[in-house]
C-alpha cells in the first residue's frame, strides 16, 4: 500500500491551491579474514599487520609443530593448545587459519586487548574450545569464519568491551553448548549462515543471542534451547505465523520470517537488544516495557509493523527502522535514551502521536523517503529532528521546544512539508530553531519560531523553497538566507521584535519577499509604513509590499492558525487515520 506518498502530495497540493496565487520559481583496518597468508612467520606476520600483535599465530598445519603443541593432529590424539596465559601484552591471543589438523584449545586465560581467539579456514569437525575464560576484548573474545562443525563448550566470556563476544559465521552444523556470558550488553552469541548448528544451555548476563540467515527455510535447521538471559528464557521465534506472545518469560525476542504476530504485555530489562524482528510481515508490538536496553526495538527487512502504547526508558536507541516499509510508530512514550528516540533509515515510515526525550536527537531519518513525523512532542532533546537524505516526506504539528542545541536539521533533501510545528528555545544559547541546508523544494508553512538567540530558520545551499504564513517572534534573526541559496519565495509570515535593524537577512541569489501577483508581503513589527522593507545581507533584497498594521493579538502556540491550515491538517489526520485503519485491516 503507498498511501505515504498520496498523503504527503496532497498535502503540498492543497497548501499551494489555498495559499498561493502564483507557482513557487524554480530558478586502518586489520580484516577478520586473514585467509591465505603466505608467510608463516610469526615476526614476519606482525609486522605485515602494522602494530596488530598475536601471541600464537598458525596459518597451515606445519605451524602446530612450531609450537610444541602435544598431539600429532589426529582424531584420536588431536593437538592440545591449554593452560595459556595471554594478557595486555598481545592484541590477539590466537589464530588459526587454514588447517586440516584436529586441535583442542582449553583451560586458558585470555585476556588480550583487541580479540581473544580467531579461527578461519578450519576444516569440518576439527577444531573444539572448551573451557576457556575470555576477559575484556575489545572486539570479541572468540570469532570463528568459514569453519564448519566447530564444538564451542563451558567458556567464559567476561566483560566484552564492544562488539560481540562469540561469533560465527559460515560455520554449519556446529555447537555452542553451556557458555557463559557475564555481565556485559554488548557481550552476545552471533551465528551468522550457520545453519544446522545447535545453540543450548548457555548462560548469559545482559546480553543477546543473534542469529542471522538469508532464507526462512535455514532458520527451520538450527537446535536451539535451553538457553536462558540474566534468569530468563531467551524468546527465539522463526519462521512461525499468527501467534500472540504475552507471556512475561522471555528476557528479549528474536523473531524472523514471521507473519502475523502480535507481541503485548512484554517487559524487558537491562539487555543488549530488547526486541529483534527481521524479515518479518504484520508484526504488532503493543503495551511492552523496554527499560535500559542497548537498543530498544529493532526492525529490519520487515513490511507492516505496528509499534504503539510502549514504554521505552533509559534506552541507548529507542526503536531503529532499516531496509523497511510501511512501519508504524504511534503514541508510545520514549524517554531519556542516551543517543536517538527513533531512526529510521526505510520508507514509508508513520512516525505519529509519540513523546519523546532523547540525550542527543529525538527522530533521526537517513536515506529514506515517504515519511511521515506528526503531532509528536519532542522536546528537552539536543535535536528534535534530524532529516538527512530523504524525499517526498513531512514533518507537521510536532511540538519541538525547549531543546538544548538546534531544534531542527532538514539537509541534503528535497520535496518536503514542514507544517504548523512549535519551536520555542525558552534559553539563552546561541541556537537556531531550524537549519535547511543543501536542500530543494522544502515547503515551511504555519510554524512557531520564537526566543532563539541566533536564528529562527536558517537557509544555506538551498533553492527553490516556499516559506509563507509563518510566526517569527523574538529571535536574533527570523531569517537568514546565506550564499549559494536561490530562487527561495518568502511572503505573508509575522516578524515580530527579531533582533536589532531588519529582522533577517539575505546574502542568496534572487530570492523574493513578497508575491507580486497578491501583492502581499510580510508582517514587520518594526516597518515604519514608508516604502520598502529593506533585508540585511549582501543580496540588497526588499520586501516590495510590507505591512505593519497587523499586529498579532495572542501569543503564539502550534495550534491551528487559519482556515487553509486547518483544511491542510485535516488532509492529514484523515490520511494518518485511513493508513493505520487500512494496515491493521489489510490481510496479507
Amino acid at each position: 500500500m503507498r498511501i505515504d506518498r498520496v498523503y504527503v502530495i496532497l498535502s503540498l497540493s492543497m497548501l499551494i491551491l489555498v495559499s498561493c496565487q502564483q507557482p513557487v520559481t524554480k530558478i586502518e583496518i586489520k580484516s577478520d579474514t586473514m585467509q591465505n597468508i603466505d608467510q608463516t612467520n610469526v615476526t614476519d606476520y606482525l609486522t605485515k599487520l602494522s602494530g596488530y600483535t598475536t601471541k600464537y599465530f598458525i596459518n597451515s598445519d606445519n605451524n602446530f609443530s612450531d609450537y610444541g603443541f602435544n598431539g600429532n593432529g589426529s582424531q584420536s590424539n588431536p593437538f592440545i593448545i591449554e593452560n595459556l596465559v595471554v594478557l595486555d601484552d598481545f592484541d590477539i591471543a590466537i589464530e588459526i587459519f587454514n588447517t586440516t589438523k584436529h586441535f583442542i584449545i582449553k583451560d586458558s586465560n585470555i585476556a588480550t586487548g583487541a580479540r581473544g581467539i580467531i579461527l578461519g579456514n578450519v576444516s569440518k569437525n576439527t577444531a573444539s574450545i572448551i573451557s576457556n575464560q575470555f576477559q575484556g576484548s575489545m572486539s570479541g573474545g572468540l570469532l570463528i569464519y568459514d569453519s564448519p562443525g566447530v564444538y564451542v563448550f563451558n567458556n567464559t566470556f567476561d566483560k566484552s568491551q564492544m562488539y560481540t563476544a562469540l561469533r560465527l559465521t559460515n560455520c554449519n552444523d556446529s555447537c555452542i553448548n553451556q557458555n557463559k556470558m557475564l555481565g556485559q550488553p554488548r557481550g552476545n552469541i552471533e551465528i551468522k549462515n550457520s545453519n544446522g548448528t545447535e545453540i543450548s544451555n548457555n548462560t548469559l548476563q545482559k546480553s543477546n543471542i543473534k542469529i542471522y540467515e538469508n532464507q526462512a527455510y535455514l532458520y527451520d535447521t538450527y537446535i536451539v534451547f535451553n538457553n536462558t538471559i540474566s534468569g530468563k528464557e531467551f524468546g527465539f521465534f522463526a519462521n512461525n505465523n499468527n501467534l500472540i506472545i504475552n507471556t512475561q518469560i522471555y528476557a528479549c525476542l528474536f523473531i524472523a520470517f514471521c507473519n502475523n504476530i502480535t507481541i503485548r504485555n512484554q517487559y524487558i530489562e537491562e539487555i543488549g537488544e530488547g526486541l529483534t524482528i527481521l524479515n518479518s510481515n504484520e508484526i504488532f508490538v503493543e503495551n511492552c516495557s523496554l527499560i535500559m536496553c542497548y537498543d530498544g526495538i529493532i526492525v529490519e527487512s520487515c513490511s507492516n509493523v505496528y509499534i504503539s502504547d510502549n514504554y521505552l526508558c533509559y534506552c541507548g536507541w529507542g526503536i531503529s527502522v532499516h531496509l523497511s516499509n510501511d512501519v508504524d510508530i504511534f503514541e508510545n512514550n520514549i524517554m531519556n535514551c542516551t543517543m536517538f528516540g527513533v531512526v529510521v533509515w526505510s520508507n514509508s515510515t508513520l512516525i505519529e502521536n509519540n513523546t519523546i526525550r532523547a540525550d542527543h536527537t529525538a527522530v533521526k531519518l537517513w536515506g529514506d523517503r515517504d515519511n511521515i513525523i506528526i503531532n509528536n512532542y519532542l522536546s528537552e532533546c539536543l535535536v528534535s529532528v534530524d532529516m538527512l537524505f530523504s524525499y517526498d516526506s513531512a514533518i507537521i504539528g510536532n511540538n519541538c521546544s525547549a531543546n538544548r542545541n538546534n531544534g531542527m536539521f532538514v539537509s541534503k533533501s528535497r520535496d518536503i512539508l514542514v507544517s504548523n510545528n512549535l519551536f520555542d528555545r525558552k534559553g539563552t544559547k546561541n541556537s537556531y530553531a531550524l537549519q535547511v541546508w543543501i536542500c530543494q523544494r522544502v515547503t515551511l508553512t504555519y510554524n512557531t519560531f520564537q526566543n532563539y538567540q541566533s536564528d529562527g530558520l536558517y537557509i544555506s545551499s538551498s533553492n527553490s523553497c516556499l516559506i509563507m504564513n509563518n510566526e517569527f517572534r523574538y529571535n536574533g534573526h527570523a531569517i537568514s538566507v546565506w550564499s549559494n541559496s536561490f530562487y527561495n519565495i518568502i511572503y505573508d509570515n509575522i516578524f515580530f521584535e527579531n533582533g536589532y535593524g531588519s529582522q533577517c537577512s539575505d546574502s542568496g541569489i534572487g530570492n523574493v519577499w513578497y508575491n507580486e501577483t497578491l501583492k502581499l508581503g510580510n508582517f514587520w513589527s518594526n516597518y515604519n509604513d514608508e516604502g520598502y522593507y529593506y533585508l540585511g545581507g549582501t543580496a540588497g533584497t526588499y520586501d516590495k509590499y510590507p505591512r505593519s498594521t497587523i499586529a498579532p493579538t495572542t501569543y503564539p502556540s502550534v495550534a491551528i492558525n487559519s482556515i487553509e491550515s486547518l483544511v491542510i491538517f485535516a488532509i492529514i489526520c484523515c490520511m494518518s487515520i485511513l493508513r493505520r485503519f487500512f494496515r491493521k485491516n489489510t490481510p496479507f
